[in-house]
């Protein structure tokens, strides 16, 4: 993937909340400013009755129904957690929500289309991880960060 002869380490990242954004600078100034507020919502597999954590129950260890507990009910695939609404928004719930859903997100600039920013979840959480870059022609061709490389000034091969 690499050519080791040209790769070097450029600098280090420090992450504190498990997710990583990339974007041009350029476009910081479209961040909304939001909070993560959605409830965690769960649809029962046969009758699609729509349970909400908070409201409907406060413990997964709850009575909910057929004197079965949530947390019973989601192991045997009765309740099935409904993925969060993603709308896009370059912002830290809709970044938040994509990430829940699936490790990622993709952000979309104000008139609607993609590419403003992606955000992913990082497989090992938070800590400090090493940036490795590939050049060619002075210019940074290939950009490498290993999650799992905590602190090693060599990337994985």
């Amino acid at each position: 993937f690499f050519n080791m002869e040209s790769t070097i380490k450029i600098g280090t990242l420090v992450i504190d909340t498990g997710q990583l954004v990339f974007c041009d600078p350029a476009y910081l100034r479209h961040w909304v400013q939001d909070r993560f507020e959605e409830p965690r919502r769960y649809k029962d597999a046969q009758t699609e009755q729509v349970y909400t954590y908070g409201q409907d129950f406060l413990h997964f260890q709850d009575i909910l129904f057929e004197d079965k507990s949530v947390q019973t009910l989601l192991d045997e695939g009765r309740l099935v957690r409904l993925p969060y609404e993603e709308s896009g928004a370059f912002s830290h719930s809709n970044i938040l929500k994509g990430i829940l859903n699936k490790g990622y997100a993709q952000c979309r600039f104000p008139a609607g289309f993609e590419g403003m920013a992606l955000a992913v979840g990082v497989s090992d959480g938070d800590g400090e991880v090493p940036v490795f870059a590939e050049f060619k022609n002075g210019l940074v061709s290939k950009l490498w960060i290993d999650f799992e490389q905590r602190g090693d000034d060599e990337p994985a091969s």
